[in-house]
C-alpha cells in the first residue's frame, strides 16, 4: 500500500503548531499540484518552506483529478473554443459540405414553382378522396343501418322511430 494512500489530504499536517497559518483558508498552489501530480507525502516540502502562508489541506468538497482527466479536459476545452472561434457562416458551409451532392436537382425559381404545383395538386387529390371516402361511408350506414357510423337526431329518427 502506497505511503500517500495513509495521509489525510483534508488536515493540515502542520495543525497545531506554530507553522500553521491561522488567518487565511487558502490552499497552497503548490500543494494542489503536488496532490494532483501524485507527488504529496510524507517527505514532500513546499517550496515556500515550512513557514507557507497558505493551508496544506484540500478545501471541503474538492474533487481531485489526475493529470490524465486534467489533459482530457484541456484538450476539449481547446476544441471547445476552436469550435466556439468559427463563425455561423464557416459553420453552415461545414454542414453543407458534409452533405451527399449527387442524385440532387439543383432549386431554381422554375423548379421550385414547379414542385409547388405538384405538391398543392396531390395535397387536393388527397383531401378530395378522403371527401369521396367519407360520404360513401356516410351512404353505406345509412342504407345497412351501421352502427359505427355517427348520426345525429334527425337520421336516427327517421331510421327508426321506435327507437324514441
Amino acid at each position: 500500500m502506497k505511503e500517500s494512500a495513509q495521509i489525510d489530504l483534508y488536515k493540515d499536517p502542520r495543525n497545531g503548531t506554530e507553522d500553521m497559518p491561522e488567518d487565511t483558508i487558502i490552499t497552497c498552489k503548490h500543494f494542489l499540484d503536488a496532490v494532483e501530480d501524485d507527488k504529496y507525502g510524507w517527505r514532500w516540502e513546499c517550496p515556500n518552506g515550512p513557514k507557507c502562508i497558505y493551508r496544506h489541506q484540500l478545501p471541503e468538497g474538492f474533487v481531485l483529478l489526475t493529470k490524465k482527466e486534467r489533459d482530457s479536459m484541456k484538450k476539449d476545452e481547446l476544441n471547445a473554443a476552436q469550435e466556439e472561434q468559427k463563425t455561423i457562416e464557416e459553420k453552415i458551409e461545414e454542414e453543407r459540405a458534409a452533405l451527399p451532392s449527387e442524385g440532387l436537382t439543383p432549386v431554381t425559381k422554375e423548379s421550385f414553382f414547379a414542385w409547388k404545383a405538384k405538391r398543392a395538386e396531390l395535397k387536393q387529390k388527397a383531401l378530395e378522396d378522403q371527401m369521396k371516402a367519407e360520404e360513401e361511408s356516410k351512404v353505406k350506414g345509412k342504407a345497412k343501418g351501421n352502427k359505427n357510423s355517427v348520426m345525429n337526431g334527425r337520421a336516427l329518427f327517421t331510421y327508426n322511430p321506435d327507437l324514441f
